[in-house]
């Protein structure tokens, strides 16, 4: 071919006949004949290229692909793009400049996925699809089979699990079918501008998989490593901030009323007797009514420990399994559980604890503990988002989902070891990534920091109500109150008071709670409490505002 404008006809022709010779890579560089690749030998096609014909093809290239609309527009800095010729197939070009000379290299990209048997991928590879978490690297010389190695075991995660997959490629070399999981591929500079901003933007897209078919910066390496530390991270901060030794004993629920549910699941059955206190959630008694068990439950005194003490004691000889929050949701009371928790462990009953009230405000031991499950959600005191919750497991567990893992999928049964064993199905990263977050920060400020915070401000505000006339508070001064405050006004009910305070933009909550148990311990279950609850972000002249309003809605109603 002589210098001037190649023919757009020859220049798809060698295209065609690179497919037709299952080429993996066409090579345009002045001084050298067109050359393809073929398997690990070099196939020269027709004479040598001059520097004008090697422009010229690549030129034609460009026109082929629609990034110009004229031959002599070709860019004069290294370019980089894919691009498919209908009929024919797919490419990627990568254009450089060498002894002041234009060149490239045509990347073949194959639609058809390829076989890892047939591509000698060992087995030992090839399990790598069965990794729940972590994080892998493929590497090696171009032309040695990363990208096939990387599509089979994607193709692999994608036939065995339900899940979301996304890829992240310059550009896409295998196009995936959505089969068990989904599966989202995005291609540099055509869906998305950067790696750096398409890992940013994978994090916020739910995946269980994240595939990356170039890690070249060192702001894409850091990404890709926080992606796939981020749920095991979050599991050793927790693991870590509850004194626990081995991570995997953390378990990712939805929320704390499925974590409850996984535990009564796994202890209870029909016909079984249980114990619980007085103060418990319905997130524990409604599972508990569904098992068949025959429930026992305390008649002692709000705010009595050593009554309720005595009381587990007295029964616990007589039952199969045990149940006890941490602290009434109702009313703040910090209950014993320690000590009912040894008297668990004496009597070996398993204990079941509701940590939702307590978990990052109170310290909380498991190991030294001894129960046989700790529920909490994310979104309270672990001040994580809604629709996070943990499972702190000494038992292994019945699961209460069954799906996919990760692990051992060739089973028909979930595995036996956790926390694979309960966390069926797809994680929330993102949530788990803010309850991390949420975690490392109570780390950093300690439990007994946060508790005599928010002690100091339940107690100023108790100061300030219990003086009020027309308004019964629910107060301890036996430092066995958490930040929880309940209110019953005498002449309102509790849903005025409450709309009342709302509409002055103080946060609170009215009615029975989720918790019918507690009200009717308490001899509230009648007309229910007004809930005040405060935070260690909270300011005394918050509080003394909300002391302030409710004192003037006091006023104002005995006036009318």
């Amino acid at each position: 071919m002589a210098d001037g404008h190649a023919d757009i006809e020859q220049v798809t022709a060698l295209l065609k006949q690179a497919i037709d010779d299952n080429a993996s890579d066409v090579f345009l560089i002045p001084g050298a004949p067109v050359t393809f690749k073929v398997g690990e030998t070099h196939q020269p096609q027709g004479e040598r290229l001059t520097p004008g014909m090697a422009r010229e093809h690549i030129a034609a290239i460009y026109v082929l692909a629609k990034r110009i609309p004229h031959y002599d527009e070709v860019p004069h800095t290294d370019d980089d793009f894919s691009f498919a010729i209908p009929g024919i197939g797919r490419f990627r070009l990568n254009v450089y400049y060498q002894r002041n000379t234009l060149a490239a290299v045509l990347r073949v990209i194959k639609f058809g996925l390829p076989d890892a048997a047939a591509s000698n991928i060992p087995e030992e590879v090839m399990r790598c699809a069965d990794l729940k978490q972590g994080l892998v690297l493929v590497t090696g010389p171009a032309g040695n089979g990363k990208s096939t190695t990387l599509a089979c075991i994607v193709d692999k995660i994608n036939e065995t699990r339900c899940g979301h997959i996304i890829t992240v490629e310059d550009p896409i070399e295998f196009v995936h079918n959505h089969k068990k999981s989904l599966v989202s591929q995005r291609e540099i500079a055509t869906d998305v501008e950067s790696y750096e901003l398409a890992l940013a933007s994978a994090l916020r897209e739910n995946p269980d998989v994240i595939m990356f078919g170039e890690m070249r910066t060192r702001s894409v390496i850091e990404v890709a490593m926080r992606a796939a530390e981020t749920v095991f991270a979050c599991r050793e901060e927790a693991a870590a901030l509850f004194h626990m030794t081995q991570p995997e004993n953390v378990v990712f629920t939805m929320n704390a009323t499925h974590a409850l549910n996984i535990a009564v699941h796994s202890l209870v059955r029909e016909g079984m007797r249980v114990a619980v206190s007085g103060f418990e959630h319905n997130a524990v008694m409604r599972p508990l009514y569904a098992s068949g068990a025959s429930i026992l439950t305390s008649d002692t005194p709000l705010f009595d420990s050593a009554a309720l003490i005595d009381w587990f004691e007295r029964h616990l000889p007589e039952c199969d399994a045990a149940v006890c929050t941490c602290v009434s949701n109702v009313f703040g009371f910090i209950l014993p559980v320690r000590e009912i928790a040894a008297l668990c462990r004496r009597h070996e009953v398993p204990l079941i604890v509701d940590a939702s009230q307590s978990a990052g405000i109170l310290d909380l031991d498991f190991p030294r503990l001894g129960a046989a499950f700790a529920a909490m959600p994310g979104h309270k005191g672990l001040l994580g988002p809604q629709g996070t919750g943990i499972l702190l497991c000494r038992d292994t567990g019945m699961p209460l989902l069954s799906g996919g893992t990760g692990g051992d999928s060739r089973s028909h049964f979930m595995p036996e070891t956790l926390p694979e064993r309960l966390e069926a199905g797809t994680h929330n990263v993102c949530g788990i990534a803010g309850l991390r977050g949420g975690v490392r920060y109570i780390r950093r400020r300690t439990t007994q920091r946060i508790y005599a915070e928010e002690e100091r401000l339940m107690r100023r505000l108790a100061a300030r109500l219990n003086i009020l006339p027309g308004l019964r508070v629910y107060y301890s001064d036996k430092n066995d109150q958490s930040g929880v405050l309940s209110v019953v006004p005498e002449n309102m009910s509790c849903d005025a008071l409450s709309e009342r305070l709302g509409a002055a933009g103080i946060a609170v909550r009215s009615g029975l709670h989720c918790a019918p148990l507690a009200h009717d311990t308490a001899g509230t279950l009648q007309t229910g409490t007004v809930r005040l609850s405060v935070s260690p972000f909270n300011t005394p002249r918050e509080i003394d505002r909300a002391a302030d309003v409710i004192e003037n809605i006091l006023k104002n109603s005995y006036k009318l």
